[in-house]
């Protein structure tokens, strides 16, 4: 049982983007299936979608990249007020802490 565990923690850097890879391909099939049926080759309507799925990758990242910026420029300033607010609800605790 143990060495099972182990194993699965060893091994997951190879067995998480193989399972991964075969949920995708069992998700999409139907879509590259239907697509034969309609004349496209298997490997061109594979194709399509691998590209479609990056072109929408790219493009995530690309409207989440900008405020990504902002909001890594802003966060010792955020942090700063975050400690600002808590820090008397903090020393409260310790005081209370302090007396148990």
């Amino acid at each position: 049982m143990v060495s099972g565990i182990v194993f699965l923690r060893l091994a997951r850097e190879l067995l998480v983007p193989f399972f991964l890879s075969l949920l995708l391909a069992l998700v999409l099939s139907g879509s590259v299936e239907w697509l034969r049926r309609r004349g496209l080759p298997r490997a061109v309507s594979a194709t399509l979608f691998l590209l479609l799925a990056s072109i929408g990758i790219a493009a995530a990242v690309d409207v989440a990249w900008t405020p990504a910026q902002h909001w890594i420029a802003d966060a010792p300033r955020l942090l700063h007020a975050i400690d600002e607010r808590v820090r008397p609800a903090r020393s409260a605790l310790e005081r209370l802490g302090a007396t148990f």
